[in-house]
């Protein structure tokens, strides 16, 4: 019987990135991308081209940080009305 590869589901494993990471590394020279990043950051006219290349280099280099959002509730909806004075027995 041959062996079936069981694919996961959710995040790689760190180990997974990190090999992406030294592949990368190996064929794209990380010092000659961050100079080309500080160039557009230093001379493109658009501040959101400016912040888009900061933040790309920061996804990249440091990762995403995590996300967090706070949700508050003001009041109870009910999901559907109820009339028990109306429902028959």
């Amino acid at each position: 019987m041959s062996e079936l590869k069981v694919e996961t589901r959710g995040r790689k494993p760190k180990s997974d990135e990190i090999k992406l990471i030294e592949v990368l590394d190996r064929y794209i020279n990380p010092e000659i991308v961050a100079n080309k990043i500080m160039t557009i950051i230093e001379e493109s006219p658009s501040d959101k081209t400016r912040l888009e290349a900061i933040k790309l280099f920061l996804y990249y280099r440091f990762g995403k940080p995590k996300e967090v959002k706070d949700i508050t509730i003001q009041n109870e909806t009910p999901i559907f009305n109820i009339d028990f004075d109306n429902i028959d027995e």
